[in-house]
């Protein structure tokens, strides 16, 4: 007889199947760094700004941090602040030069990591609709963004892009089909990156279906509406009129 497997070995496997798909720690963070900008936002080009239109660094940075949201603006002053005290400690006459030049540099590879990541997701979702065949990466090459830094053990290291590419898989990082930002898909059914974009794409998936039905409840409440509108209009009308009536009699009298 085949013996009953107890709720802690079901719990456990269903652990160990859903940690398969759970977002890789160092991509999810490069996801919520590109989503720091909204999709539709057009960047600036900081090293244009610097190297043709020869605006200094904090003139450039002052452009290019206009009406980016307080949030990615955080982030920026963050990573500014902890590279600083990390690599001038003992220069403090010199923190606001280091500072102005750090944050340049992380706008700069946030930009670039942002323009090669939907880059990526571009050809991956293409890819996965059969426009393009593998042969294409070779014929359209994507350059990966990359930091080249020195380490802790003093080694040089790679990150962002460059050292996540090809670790995880890729058929699960995908675009948002109403807001176009980057998620990873948990659920390999997943085509949105929240729960209010899983109902909005529920009611636009609705609406294609049935769109006879939902044309003809709108002509429905259009004609509601407008009944509505014409009936207080008279409504309107007659109250004025016995206004005036009354304000006649009370003349005459």
């Amino acid at each position: 007889m085949r013996k009953k497997k107890t709720d802690k070995e079901i719990e456990s496997k269903e652990k160990k199947s859903r940690a398969k798909y759970e977002r890789p720690g160092e991509l999810g963070e490069l996801i919520d760094q590109v989503n720091l900008v909204p999709p539709d936002f057009l960047m600036q080009s900081i090293i244009l700004l610097l190297m043709e239109r020869k605006y200094t660094e904090t003139e450039a940075l002052e452009i290019c941090l206009k009406d980016t949201s307080e949030k990615f603006q955080q982030h920026i002053k963050k990573v500014a602040d902890e590279k600083v005290k990390s690599f001038y400690p003992a220069k403090p006459h010199m923190e606001t030069v280091y500072k102005v030049g750090a944050m340049v540099n992380e706008y700069a590879r946030l930009y670039d990591l942002r323009m090669m990541m939907r880059m990526l997701v571009d050809r991956l979702e293409r890819e996965r609709k059969g426009e393009i065949t593998p042969e294409h990466w070779l014929a359209f090459p994507l350059t990966p963004s990359a930091t080249i830094f020195r380490g802790k053990d003093g080694k040089l290291q790679k990150s962002d892009l460059l050292a996540v590419v090809g670790n995880f898989d890729d058929s699960r990082l995908r675009s948002c089909e109403i807001c176009n930002c980057i998620f990873w898909a948990e659920n390999k059914n997943s085509f949105t990156c929240s729960e209010t974009c899983r109902n909005a794409l529920r009611q636009r998936r609705y609406r294609k279906k049935n769109k006879e039905d939902v044309n003809a409840k709108r002509r429905e409440r259009y004609q509601q509406e407008k009944q509505k509108k014409e009936s207080e209009k008279e409504e309107r009308k007659k109250a004025l009129l016995d206004k005036c009536k009354k304000e006649q009699n009370n003349g005459t009298l």
